[in-house]
């Protein structure tokens, strides 16, 4: 008889702390529930497929771009790949900050309503991008003359 030395693991054998690292906003209860009622990742969905398939993703920010910073903070990759994964994660973290603003405009009530309709707009300030911003670990300082 042959026996699976692999176990499951159990609510009890993972503690929040493995499953986030400290730059990273604590999980909360249905984010954590999910990980641990997921189990392992199936198989085929590799790291290395992940990278593969980016050469057919389109991100939101041009390679040119992308290639651009990269190489002026000192990358020096060629490969679509890698541009694609560095678009991919500046699309991500602005895409954080945007929905972090919207959440807290939501939460003050800063938004105009359109007039014969419950539609709310709402304006992206520069109040609520440096608390957002600040939030991240992101100083933003505005120049004098605009004080």
């Amino acid at each position: 008889m042959i026996s699976d030395n692999t176990s499951q693991p159990t609510s009890s054998s993972i503690s929040s702390s493995v499953l986030r690292t400290p730059t990273q906003r604590p999980l909360s209860e249905s984010q954590h529930s999910a990980l641990l009622t997921n189990g392992p990742v199936a198989p085929g969905n590799t790291l290395r497929e992940f990278v593969n398939n980016l050469e057919e993703f389109a991100p939101t920010i041009p390679d040119s771009v992308t290639l651009h910073y990269m190489k002026k903070s000192g990358i020096d990759n060629a490969d679509p790949r890698v541009i694609r994964l560095f678009s991919l994660a500046a699309q991500k973290f602005t895409s954080d900050i945007v929905l972090d603003c919207m959440q807290q405009a939501r939460m003050k009530c800063i938004g105009q309503a359109k007039k014969g309709t419950k539609e709310i707009r709402y304006t992206l300030t520069s109040e609520l991008l440096e608390s957002v911003l600040a939030e991240y670990g992101i100083d933003v300082k505005k120049p004098p003359y605009f004080q």
